[in-house]
């Protein structure tokens, strides 16, 4: 996608430089030559999550999806412009014109992105999503302003070749003819890198800013041109801003904010609620310390969505330390050891605190893992 938009850059004549794009080029049309072959008989493909691996069927299905844009992506038509030569010889600017149908990939770029999610996930586990997102949107910036850039001086060569003032010849990169009547594509003095960095010096400030106004409009498509740049980054940038608000907050989903955030409402309603002070601070210490334990996690929620054997096997691995130190737990076979941790649920519990009354219905068994509890009744006013 960076390489079929630099067009407007390319010399009048080949060069070394250029013969080295080419073949980079070429040896990118090959890799996708060698995809559709892939793609139409061993790929593996989906349909409706069921994975399809006969070589039949997988080829039926790439016939009905994306073979035809494939195809249509991948064929050389760049050929024709060994026959095409409106001055007799070969013409760098039909030839790099011809190869645009390679732009035809960018229907498949939401797929490209979603492989890119799920390896960058399997590689790295605890990537957050947000993140992942930046990236892309980052990617989606650079291919912008790249093809700003380019389309930019574009204006400038194809299109405005024989007004007297663009903005290439206010800048100086170019000189208007009074012989010809139109101007050069760039002085001799300068290369195509430096008109390069110059469209692309004007792209990134005007995307990102309103421009420093060095460079700017002098004619209406210019101006037209301008007005998408500015608008497109406008967007952009909104969108960016918005990710990265998010990797900020997924950060502190277990953080100091959020557990602050929590609290504030809590005492918030209990203050509403007008419960005692006591009780008020009761429940404030019990909060901040489940917080620290767990950090607000909730074990059974996270694992919801997973399958059973899945969540047993989750399970006993989390809570292998209570199984091991209950005698009576640990004596049983281990498929009742799983199906019992995923049944348990951690508390956290005060000093002083009652764990059960006399007279309260006992739905619960708990557990001790760390501390002390006191068991006590009462005869005659007296404690045992």
């Amino acid at each position: 996608f960076f390489l079929e938009g630099r067009f407007p850059l390319d010399g009048e004549t080949l060069s070394i430089g250029m013969i080295c794009w080419y073949v980079i080029e070429i040896g990118i049309d090959i890799f996708f030559l060698v995809d559709i072959v892939l793609r139409y008989s061993y790929f593996t493909c989906s349909n409706h999550g069921q994975p399809i691996k006969d070589k039949v069927k997988i080829a039926a299905n790439y016939r009905r999806t994306w073979m035809a844009c494939d195809l249509l992506a991948s064929a050389p038509f760049e050929i024709c412009s060994l026959f095409i030569r409106p001055e007799g010889h070969f013409d760098v600017t039909v030839y790099s014109i011809l190869r645009l149908n390679r732009l035809f990939r960018l229907a498949r770029a939401p797929y490209y992105l979603r492989l890119l999610d799920r390896y960058l996930h399997e590689i790295f586990p605890r990537l957050n999503s947000a993140v992942v997102q930046v990236m892309k949107m980052f990617l989606l910036m650079l291919l912008l302003n790249h093809w700003y850039a380019c389309t930019w001086f574009g204006i400038h060569r194809f299109v405005e070749r024989n007004l007297h003032n663009t903005w290439a010849v206010v800048d100086g990169m170019a000189t208007y003819s009074e012989t010809v009547h139109k101007h050069n594509v760039y002085n001799d003095d300068i290369g195509p890198w430096f008109c390069y960095l110059r469209s692309l010096y004007f792209t990134v400030t005007t995307m990102s800013s309103v421009g420093y106004g060095d460079i700017r409009p002098y004619t209406l498509l210019e101006t037209i041109h301008e007005l998408l740049v500015v608008i497109t980054g406008a967007c952009i940038f909104a969108a960016l801003i918005g990710c990265v608000a998010v990797v900020y907050l997924h950060a502190d989903s277990r953080g100091e904010i959020a557990f602050k955030g929590k609290l504030r409402k809590l005492i918030d309603y209990m203050e509403f609620r007008e419960l005692p002070k006591e009780l008020q601070r009761e429940i404030v210490t019990c909060f901040t310390n489940h917080w620290d334990s767990f950090e607000g996690l909730d074990f059974h929620k996270m694992i919801a969505d997973l399958p059973l054997p899945l969540q047993l096997e989750l399970s006993i691995n989390v809570h292998r330390k209570i199984i091991r130190k209950v005698r009576g737990l640990r004596k049983c076979h281990v498929h009742v050891q799983r199906h019992i941790a995923r049944k348990l649920f951690p508390q956290v519990c005060e000093e002083g605190e009652y764990l059960y009354r006399k007279g309260d219905i006992g739905n619960e068994i708990y557990f001790v893992l760390e501390g002390n509890v006191l068991v006590t009744t009462k005869t005659d006013d007296k404690l045992e």
